[in-house]
């Protein structure tokens, strides 16, 4: 049986909060997309230097909470768990799935990132955070 998703899929941004080495909270908001063959999987696609790769790499510990744009949550913060994806399988289907959600705006932001002089396939990674059982 699939699990159930704890974050609506209904929702457009949702704010992963992962932690520091000193357990201080950093949130962000972020596009995320529920993974076609277990959607309580979530992916979420970033930069590949940015900060809460660094985090979850320390500490597989995050929370998830819908938000609007601003990262201003409207819902209750659920405990989960995160982690940088390695497998191209993992990757490709976490692309996939947020290429589907987020349609123009998916290639929009791959656009820029190639007039930066950037490689979207190498310069970004893709994170699979799931909520953790008592969601």
């Amino acid at each position: 049986m699939v699990a159930a998703p704890a974050i609506d899929p209904a929702e457009r941004y949702v704010l992963l909060t992962t932690f520091r080495r000193d357990g201080r909270p950093v949130g962000t908001p972020v596009w995320f997309a529920p993974l076609p063959d277990d959607p309580a999987t979530l992916a979420i696609v970033t930069d590949r230097e940015a900060g809460k790769v660094k985090r979850l790499r320390h500490t597989a510990r995050c929370t998830l909470a819908p938000c609007d744009v601003r990262g201003r949550p409207h819902g209750d913060a659920v405990a989960a768990e995160g982690r940088v994806a390695t497998d191209p399988a993992e990757i490709a289907a976490g692309t996939r799935a947020l290429a589907r959600r987020y349609g123009w705006q998916w290639r929009l932001l791959g656009l820029g990132a190639r007039l930066r002089g950037r490689d979207p396939a190498v310069s970004r990674a893709v994170l699979l955070v799931r909520p953790t059982q008592g969601g």
